[in-house]
């Protein structure tokens, strides 16, 4: 759906869903893995600790055990050991 040519239709901006932004021509298109796309703003890169597939609409915690630096797609094992 072209939510651009919409909200010209009706007069106010309708902002694309969770999880998707706007692409330049006004459709909605899936957030980028590495960012995450909550509700009325632009993607936003995934923080350290934390992680952001493709279409997140916010970042999800990394889990004890992994790493996810800025810009994770995925959490990742930690080589060190726990109880040294």
């Amino acid at each position: 759906m072209n939510y651009l040519l919409l909200s010209l239709l009706i007069g106010h901006m309708i902002s694309c869903p969770p999880g998707t932004t706007s692409s330049p021509l006004g459709n909605c298109v899936t957030c980028p893995p590495g960012y995450y796309c909550p509700p009325f703003q632009t993607p936003i890169k995934c923080p350290n600790g934390y992680f952001c597939s493709a279409g997140a609409a916010y970042p999800i915690y990394c889990p004890e055990g992994f790493y996810c630096p800025i810009g994770s797609i995925k959490a990742t094992p930690s080589m060190r050991p726990f109880n040294v």
